[in-house]
């Protein structure tokens, strides 16, 4: 009877335990059922729902093999997407539009953030050639880490991804999320146009 208690508290934790997550992570997905697709034009809605969630706290490396954790998301805000360096898909739109997004408002207004979804593949150590050939911006970061740290991030922040060994790919939503200056969560954005980034920062804090 002992033993039958012990299994049934054991199940019942384990299962408060898989939903708490479930919820950290849904809270981190977009609020509205309007993400805007790659390409939009349309301009960001004046109701476009912000948020104010913290960041988890977390410890990368940075392209410099420096240590990155969240206190390094204070000060301005942050553009953030998740992307890999074999991607065939959507990345190499992300990359350019973050990055678009980034130049366009200067590195004293937004810092720009890519972390990688395939921490296996983009170890620490590459990350220096694929800052290069990605031409990351002035004062913008690339992350990487142990992939089980990298995991529980994306895990946290809601990133879904499916690797597909056949074609050697992930699939994964196109997001970007907009930081304010404090390093909360403001906008997550499933597909932005290069505008809606920016107007996501000028709305989080990043200026005119």
């Amino acid at each position: 009877m002992n033993r039958d208690r012990v299994l049934i508290a054991v199940t019942l934790i384990a299962g408060l335990a898989v939903a708490a997550a479930a919820w950290r992570a849904s809270s981190y997905r977009p609020a509205t059922g309007r993400p805007a697709g790659v390409g939009a034009t349309e301009a960001l809605p004046a109701d476009y729902p912000r948020q104010s969630l913290p960041m988890p706290a977390f410890r990368l490396v940075d392209e410099r093999g420096a240590p990155f954790d969240t206190t390094r998301l204070a000060g301005r805000p942050t553009i953030m997407s998740f992307v890999f360096s074999h991607c065939a898909a959507m990345c190499p739109t992300l990359v350019e539009d973050t990055r678009r997004a980034a130049e366009q408002l200067g590195p004293e207004r937004a810092r720009l953030v890519w972390i990688m979804l395939d921490p296996e593949r983009d170890t620490p150590d590459s990350l220096p050639a694929l800052a290069a050939r990605w031409r990351l911006p002035a004062g913008g970061s690339l992350l990487s880490g142990a992939p089980a740290e990298v995991a529980r991030l994306l895990d946290t922040l809601g990133v879904e991804r499916v690797p597909d060994p056949a074609s050697d790919q992930i699939a994964h939503p196109p997001l970007v999320y907009v930081l304010d200056g404090a390093g909360r969560l403001a906008y997550v954005f499933n597909g932005p146009s290069v505008d809606w980034i920016v107007e996501g920062v000028r709305r989080a804090g990043g200026g005119s």
